[in-house]
């Protein structure tokens, strides 16, 4: 017992000595709110707070898109023969075949169903693409046949359609149904809202330049979508255009590069839909936990006509 307490002793004066050594070697710890340096926020510019403010407003409660929504191939219907159409690095090919237009919105077809013959060309701009192409659909160089499309725009494509009509057709049920299986794959596959990018261009003056192609065929098992989109293709955001085929757990991004008109550009330029460059949030906290708060944003339309940006507050 009397070596246990000896050696506990020992233990005890060593854990003195030690705490007292670390203090010696760092005298220059101090308390934490002496060593804080107070942080100079940027003073923003007052948010102009709407007179009235709006009441939130019922999720889809737009007139316009609930009509793109419901939009089916109601419109004129006609047959084409060897009728080309280029969307920037895609040329499509229509041998033979009817084109369905969809019913108007807003006084624009946005949208048409092919039963025919077609093909799609497509010749990747770049080393870089045509290899990726290569190890996806075993070409460097692509020529995809199609005998049904569902297509989606706003760049005057209905316009070409219409100049290339051949003879009047009637309407047909299996058009309708291709558009029922275009909305099933891009609300539930792939969980895209195409409504909402073609009501940007529904109300924008002139329209837009959005171009869509859903490809099928019997004669290959890949589902191909097609896209020029100024804003950023689905999947390959910021770049414009892009090429998605079908896979076994969904679609894969199969291409995606730069729009025609950034390519010829010497600088890339932002293609963002719109900006918030300010927003001021007013919040208020009662004791009881209940919070209650104002929100003004400045939001800032882009790539819209000069004239045409437009601040708002909600």
């Amino acid at each position: 017992m009397g070596t246990m307490n000896v050696k506990v002793g020992l233990c005890f004066l060593f854990l003195i000595s030690a705490l007292g050594a670390v203090g010696q070697q760092q005298p220059e710890l101090q308390r934490r709110d002496q060593q804080v340096k107070p942080v100079t926020l940027p003073v923003l510019p007052a948010s102009k707070v709407p007179e009235k403010l709006e009441p939130a407003r019922t999720a889809n409660a737009n007139a316009l898109y609930q009509s793109l929504r419901t939009r089916t191939a109601n419109g004129p219907a006609f047959s084409v023969k060897n009728l080309s159409l280029k969307r920037d690095a895609g040329v499509f090919t229509f041998s033979g075949g009817t084109f369905y237009l969809y019913g108007e919105v807003g006084g624009m077809v946005t949208g048409a169903v092919f039963l025919g013959n077609g093909t799609l060309h497509l010749e990747p701009p770049s080393a870089m693409e045509r290899k990726q192409l290569k190890i996806v659909m075993k070409t460097e160089v692509l020529d995809q046949p199609f005998t049904s499309a569902v297509f989606e725009f706003t760049d005057g494509t209905a316009a070409e359609l219409k100049k290339a009509a051949v003879l009047d057709a009637v309407s047909s049920g299996n058009a309708v149904s291709q558009v029922q299986d275009a909305q099933t794959l891009f609300r539930k596959n792939l969980k895209d809202d195409v409504e909402a990018r073609l009501l940007e261009d529904v109300v924008r003056p002139g329209g837009g330049h959005f171009f869509l192609a859903d490809l099928k065929g019997p004669m290959f098992s890949k589902r191909v979508i097609y896209m020029v989109d100024p804003h950023g293709a689905i999947g390959v955001e910021p770049e414009e255009v892009g090429l998605l085929t079908s896979s076994d757990d969904g679609y894969d991004v199969t291409l995606g590069f730069r729009s025609e008109e950034q390519r010829a550009a010497g600088q890339i330029v932002a293609n963002t839909m719109f900006g918030i460059p300010q927003q001021t949030i007013d919040l208020t906290i009662e004791k009881n936990g209940k919070m209650t708060a104002t929100v003004v944003s400045a939001v800032t339309a882009e790539g819209w006509d000069a004239g045409c940006a437009t601040d708002a507050g909600s």
